[in-house]
């Protein structure tokens, strides 16, 4: 996993395990887990020879490394590491955040052959709260430095995700840890967007509620699109694209916003900023995806048009964060002006 340009990952070496935490009660309390989960992956008995740590350079809210795990047979298992303790950025709901990732990769993501990290399990971390998420490193890019053709890919990767969970709603009634992306959830957003915007100035509150006039009709359109496994937060950051010969995978990371809602959401993260025949393309490799996982017949224009509502509450979920994560004047104009424009699209169909 990597947020460099080029195919390098900065690391740094090193013997022990992270600063905050005593290296060898840690590495026994993993060596002890990952005993179990080893032989689960290979297929084979796997014992460990050593363990070694390395730094990793990768903008992340919580901190990351990752373990190397030298095994008797000469092997080297690399993993990721991300430590749920704590976060630099200020979230909401820490604590389910960190839980909700963890029941994603276990209980739904596993489950499925879908190109996602290999989930090795979880380690309590000694003496604090939070744990650390065990997963298996994959090597690749961010799908923002890659060419339009991996992003067509990882639109078709959605469409199979979401296809295959259309077919499984008792598992996603199940899933009590997913956010609903709801018509509360949804209203919920617009309203808080509202408010912090008036903290910035009543001329922009005026411009968004004229944005808001009768959202509660896209919102309708949203919560009747059929329930699958949102992601949450398909951004181009969150992507991983690895290409090995003729094979592409795609690897999305970071499931803390995960939901049971409509598909389109994520795809409106990408079909972002796109022009019109650019953002058609995605749809096309999406539904082609989609129905061949699914039975679900889908109209494009109204496919389209759903899209572009999601487009909208993304902005608008972004102004509602606008007071938590210190956004400055010109970004909130930014966005409104984004906001404005999206409802201008939507109101000529």
């Amino acid at each position: 996993m990597t947020n460099a340009a080029n195919d390098c990952v900065p690391v740094t070496f090193s013997s022990t395990a992270p600063n905050d935490v005593d290296a060898g009660t840690i590495n026994r309390l993993l060596e002890r887990h990952l005993e179990t989960e080893l032989p689960r992956y290979f297929g084979h008995t796997a014992e460990i020879e050593a363990l070694r740590w390395e730094a990793i350079d990768m903008q992340t809210s919580f901190a990351v490394h990752i373990l190397q795990v030298h095994l008797t047979s000469g092997d080297t298992l690399k993993l990721f590491v991300k430590d749920f303790s704590s976060s630099i950025l200020p979230k909401d709901g820490l604590e389910q955040r960190s839980e909700r990732e963890r029941r994603v990769y276990r209980e739904l993501l596993a489950q499925q052959d879908l190109g996602t990290a290999h989930y090795f399990g979880t380690v309590a971390k000694p003496g604090q709260t939070g744990f650390y998420l065990l997963l298996e490193f994959v090597e690749g890019m961010w799908l923002k430095y890659r060419d339009f053709d991996d992003w067509v890919s990882a639109a078709g990767w959605l469409g199979m995700l979401h296809g295959t969970f259309m077919n499984r709603q008792d598992d996603l009634a199940a899933a009590d840890f997913l956010i609903r992306h709801d018509a509360g959830f949804f209203r919920e957003k617009a309203e808080t967007a509202l408010t912090a915007v008036s903290q910035f100035s009543e001329d922009y509150a005026d411009q968004l509620t004229s944005v808001l006039d009768g959202y509660s009709r896209l919102i309708d359109i949203m919560v009747s699109q059929p329930a699958t496994l949102v992601h949450g937060s398909f951004r181009v950051q969150n992507i991983l694209v690895t290409n090995t010969g003729l094979a592409t995978r795609i690897c999305p990371v970071d499931w803390e916003l995960a939901a049971t809602g409509g598909g389109l959401c994520d795809l409106a993260f990408i079909a972002h900023g796109y022009a019109p025949d650019k953002a058609e393309i995605l749809l096309n490799a999406y539904r082609t995806q989609l129905s061949q996982h699914c039975t679900l017949a889908a109209d494009k224009t109204e496919m389209a048009y759903a899209v572009q509502c999601y487009l909208l509450h993304k902005v608008v979920k972004s102004l509602s964060d606008s007071i938590v994560l210190d956004f400055s004047d010109d970004v909130v104009r930014k966005y409104i002006d984004m906001a404005i424009a999206i409802r201008r699209t939507l109101d000529k169909h």
